[in-house]
């Protein structure tokens, strides 16, 4: 298959950081490597992929390594599509993200899934409905460590170091990322096992739910932003718990941008 030209909103197989709406060269190596990922998605996790398609998880791994720099092979390509339904020749052709994502506690990893849902319009007649959001990146799920050193190895991240990828309909910046909620500190409004998307890029104001890591502390935690006369504290949502005071060097990670809750 020759090179071509096509413009995508999520580039994030490439490179995760580059950013959405670029125009990429993109060659039958790429294209594939690009479909391994939305496979994944689809499965579950690279793992469940590899049980469903008979596929070896360190050559995948590879594949995906922009290390490595390994070519998917005909035959494994073609065990792929087969492994998950997918017409012969689905490897060699660019396809895009599904609308939706299923995130789920179950599986390797908490794996976010995602998947394409039914036509909205179709199921629920609504005329004029003008369907989902668009989804406008997809973003790493890591962990709650990983985001408080978020700074310092952002730069060298890989797609195959997250534990799932996350589809968002929000417009972030290049190294937003996603945590799974642990307690309930955060109740009603982010319960336990939800997602956050998380933008490094974005300001923190009074009023917004961050990601911060206190200096002291290996990992991040979540909380809400105050500003009062001067003085800055991190209130939790749920009531039960205390409002902590920043009194010493604290790094805010990330804005929240978008809360995701799976209500199967």
């Amino acid at each position: 298959m020759g090179a071509i030209s096509v413009k995508i909103n999520v580039l994030r197989d490439l490179s995760w950081r580059e950013a959405h709406g670029l125009i990429v060269r993109m060659d039958a190596k790429t294209i594939r490597r690009h479909n391994l990922t939305i496979l994944i998605s689809e499965a579950g996790g690279q793992k469940k992929l590899a049980g469903r398609t008979g596929v070896n998880p360190a050559y995948l791994s590879q594949i995906l390594s922009r290390k490595t720099l390994r070519t998917m092979g005909d035959d494994v390509a073609r065990r792929l599509e087969r492994g998950m339904s997918k017409p012969h020749g689905w490897m060699d052709v660019m396809h895009e993200y599904g609308y939706s994502f299923s995130a789920s506690a179950s599986g390797v990893g908490g794996a976010v899934a995602a998947r394409e849902v039914d036509d909205v319009r179709a199921r629920y007649g609504g005329a004029g409905f003008s369907g989902p959001p668009p989804i406008a990146a997809r973003v790493p799920l890591i962990s709650w460590v990983a985001a408080g050193r978020w700074g310092e190895v952002a730069s060298s991240f890989q797609p195959e170091d997250a534990s799932a990828w996350v589809d968002t309909t929000k417009r972030i910046g290049p190294t937003a990322f996603a945590l799974r909620v642990h307690g309930d500190s955060m109740e009603p409004k982010c319960p336990e096992g939800s997602i956050i998307v998380v933008d490094p890029d974005r300001e923190a104001v009074n009023g917004s739910l961050v990601v911060v890591r206190l200096d002291e502390d290996d990992a991040a935690t979540f909380k809400k932003l105050v500003v009062e006369g001067g003085r800055r504290y991190l209130a939790p949502l749920n009531p039960r718990y205390p409002v902590l005071e920043i009194n010493g060097p604290a790094t805010i990670c990330g804005v929240v941008r978008q809360i995701l809750i799976d209500l199967d």
